[in-house]
């Protein structure tokens, strides 16, 4: 997997701090740079409440998971994503969460040519 798990609170801080955001649709996106370079890109999720019940959100956190998966292949090294889930990623099919991905990656700079 090109992406590795983004675990520690103060990642997670870290990048919210330095970062930038992108939104689109049902997702936010933070993405910064890694003060210790090199290594593969980390991604983290977040999925609140306010999004449902613990179904809606393991739903919700699998689907983000996998549009990461498939869309983030090409991700540089040494990058931090977090990915915000809003509370319309409830009702969103697998197909609209994977083109938010897409469009925010690109809006990011971090999919080059027609990816894939």
């Amino acid at each position: 997997m090109a992406v590795s798990r983004l675990s520690s609170p103060s990642a997670f801080r870290s990048v919210f701090s330095t970062g930038r955001s992108y939104a689109q649709g049902a997702v936010v996106l933070y993405v910064a740079k890694r003060a210790t370079g090199g290594g593969p890109a980390r991604a983290g999720l977040v999925v609140s409440r306010k999004v449902g019940g613990a179904v809606a959100r393991n739903r919700a956190k699998r689907l983000l998971r996998e549009a990461l998966r498939l869309e983030g292949k090409e991700l540089p090294e040494g990058l931090d994503l977090v990915v915000v889930a809003r509370p319309s990623v409830a009702s969103a099919t697998y197909g609209q969460i994977a083109g938010d991905i897409r469009d925010l990656l690109s809006a990011a700079g971090l999919r080059g040519g027609d990816g894939g």
